[in-house]
């Protein structure tokens, strides 16, 4: 006869035990949706921020276009040629031919205009009542109001109007001339290029015009203008509308990547730690619990067996479809003092929109040392496709160019999950902060002769580069578009180098800047560069010579409370208190700044060498020796301390056999070659 098995009942403290251990386990899941919720309202917040300021960084833009226009109809009205027109009060068919054909109205043709003989009634509309442009609204105020000038913004149909008013016709008369400019792809390009979002103007009812990637995503907006932020499907997206005029709004989109990523990998963290504290606490509570009293039952890892084969002591299995595995840690961008590929970061120097700046030693086989100076692209622009076809171009064009007054690039790689590029170290200091201290010490600045053996250096390179052709011997269009006392630097020895060559302008980089976008540095930007318009070698020889006023003043070219009131400024160019400035320099620079600062291109010097021959005429001697002067008397002792830890840090370079892989360089197609590659 067979025994009989009595099932035992599991003991009332091991019930609890069981259900403690689940409430433990239950926290990190609690802890987890509350803390995710809470990240997903920031997020929030911060795209709808950042949305509501890209669109009024672009509506502040559009002031300035307004600006635009209505300065340059106050110059086409008072042009000479145009007057005598006006003064022989041509008919409508003359007037259509003069503007279509003539050679001094082609600064203007990109704009509708319209002429009034009276003020009162159109003599000449290449709008008139087309798109709903109040066109005789805005002569008849500045016509037979006696207001000089008006300027105003359409909601109709998205415009910018400016009227101008002029008396050329005598008893009395006054004529009256109108140019607007519609807001359209071109225009939002302008303004938009300088945040990259992507930008939409609308009447609450269609768009008007559009520009950017992802501007797609604003179209179904149209109408909700009123709503406030609107969430859009992309995660940590939101958009923004903001009033330009009356019936006229402009959207554009927020993205809140950084903070999501930087949120995203904290909230991966304590994930991390607050299941890897709950998993062992379970799992001694549940085994307090099945312990008999006086002695143990079982050992610690049948125990663990028992409540699950899929937890451990250490961790969650990935065999378990049901429990949260543990992701990885984001790689720490590397800093001063850890290793990037085959380089040893010591001191980070500087920043900018794309890149981080470090000094950095490297070691080599054979005992082979040398420092270098490190960019590194930003860690949030690792997966931002534009940005690495940017730094990749920089480092394509910029190791082409291999000349004794530019900064070259040795390397190009990738480490530690982010792009970087090495450069030349100059054991020196870039003209603005020598320029800096010289003012904060109350000493005079540098004499006439170091600023042009300064500038002389400067156009050679500037003349290499504009010059520089690929293997076919194509020109290869290299423009600056960047060059600011910070860009160019002074070693030591009194050398001069030009560097970042990171927003340059080429024909055949891949990365190509979209036609109307503004970039580059706004005091020292050339008139048409600051408008956005096409720029070319010579754009670069007007930021040339305000480097030249800078560095004899010591002080900005222009000024202004916002980036809006700078970039108006460059737009127009130097006026008359400049010209007062420049005029109280000692020979020859007022000479010299009067050509190279010429608002028209073709007034100017035409390339690097002219400029160079207009200064090396006044040069004699001895600039090199007082730049090298100057600099080791005004920071010495930085440099001697800069290259002390610079050669401490040679002892923790990493050897040649912990290099890592690094990506050489590729040149594109048409792009390389030439001389000096």
């Amino acid at each position: 006869m067979s025994s009989l098995t009595t099932k035992q009942p599991i003991p009332k403290r091991a019930l609890i035990g069981l259900a403690i251990a689940v409430v433990v386990l239950a926290i990190p899941y609690v802890v987890d949706r509350v803390v995710t919720e809470a990240r997903q309202r920031r997020v929030a917040e911060e795209s709808g921020r950042k949305a509501r300021e890209a669109a009024e960084l672009a509506r502040d833009g559009l002031g300035v276009q307004t600006e635009a226009v209505a300065m340059m109809t106050e110059n086409a009205i008072a042009n000479p040629r145009f007057l005598a027109a006006l003064r022989g009060r041509v008919d409508r068919t003359t007037l259509a031919d003069l503007l279509s054909t003539e050679a001094w109205w082609e600064p203007y043709r990109n704009y509708l205009s319209a002429i009034s003989y009276d003020g009162a009634t159109l003599a000449f509309s290449q709008a008139e009542g087309a798109d709903g442009l109040p066109i005789g609204e805005l002569m008849r105020q500045v016509g037979t109001a006696g207001k000089p000038a008006g300027r105003a913004m359409a909601g109709a149909r998205g415009a910018f109007l400016a009227a101008a008013r002029q008396a050329p016709l005598g008893q009395g008369m006054s004529a009256v001339l109108l140019l607007a400019k519609r807001i359209d792809a071109p225009l939002l390009a302008t303004v938009g290029g300088r945040s990259g979002r992507p930008l939409l103007v609308s009447d609450g009812r269609r768009a008007l015009g559009q520009w950017g990637p992802g501007v797609a995503q604003l179209e179904p907006l149209v109408g909700q203008e009123a709503g406030g932020d609107v969430a859009l499907p992309e995660p940590g997206v939101r958009a923004a509308a903001v009033a330009i005029a009356p019936g006229l709004w402009l959207w554009s989109l927020g993205r809140a990547g950084e903070l999501e990523q930087v949120a995203a990998a904290a909230d991966r963290t304590r994930r991390q730690v607050s299941w890897a504290v709950a998993i062992p606490l379970a799992l001694a509570l549940a085994g307090m619990s099945f312990r008999r009293r006086g002695g143990s039952s079982k050992g610690p890892a049948a125990l663990d067996a028992a409540v699950s084969p899929h937890v451990t002591r250490v961790g969650v299995s990935t065999s378990s479809p049901n429990m949260p595995a543990f992701p990885a840690l984001p790689p720490m961008a590397p800093g001063p003092g850890t290793p990037l590929g085959r380089y040893l970061l010591v001191d980070r120097i500087g920043e900018g929109g794309m890149a981080e700046v470090f000094t950095a030693v490297s070691f080599g086989y054979g005992g082979f040392r040398r420092s270098f100076v490190i960019k590194r692209l930003r860690p949030e622009l690792i997966a931002n496709p534009t940005a690495i076809d940017l730094f990749i171009d920089e480092a394509n064009l910029a190791s082409t160019l291999v000349h004794p007054n530019v900064v070259p690039v040795f390397d190009f790689g990738e480490a530690a999950g982010s792009y970087f590029l090495a450069q030349e170290y100059v054991i020196g200091r870039d003209l603005g902060r020598i320029t800096r201290r010289l003012r904060e010490r109350g000493e005079p600045l540098l004499s006439a002769n170091a600023i042009l053996h300064m500038a002389q250096e400067v156009l050679a390179g500037l003349q290499y580069a504009h010059g520089k052709r690929d293997d076919s011997g194509h020109p290869l269009g290299i423009v600056h578009r960047d060059i600011t006392p910070e860009n160019v630097i002074i070693s030591e020895r009194g050398e001069v180098k030009v560097l970042d060559f990171g927003i340059m302008k080429a024909t055949h980089r891949v990365s190509q800047t979209e036609s109307g976008t503004v970039k580059g540095s706004v005091g020292f930007m050339s008139p048409e560069q600051a408008r956005g318009k096409a720029v070319d070698h010579r754009s670069d020889l007007y930021s040339t010579g305000l480097v030249i006023l800078y560095a004899a003043t010591g002080e900005p070219t222009f000024s202004g409370e916002t980036f809006y009131d700078l970039l108006t400024a460059a737009a127009t160019g130097i006026g008359d208190e400049q010209r007062a400035r420049i005029a109280a320099l000692p020979d020859p620079l007022p000479a010299i700044l009067e050509r190279a600062l010429d608002v028209d291109p073709d007034r100017r010097f035409q390339s690097g060498a002219e400029f160079r021959a207009a200064v090396a005429s006044h040069l004699t001697g001895g600039g090199a020796s007082e730049l090298s002067e100057q600099l080791l008397r005004l920071f010495g002792d930085e440099l001697r301390t800069e290259q002390e830890r610079l050669a401490a840090a040679f002892a923790r370079a990493p050897r040649p056999e912990s290099i890592a892989r690094l990506t050489p360089i590729t040149p594109r197609a048409g792009e390389g070659g030439g001389e000096g590659s």
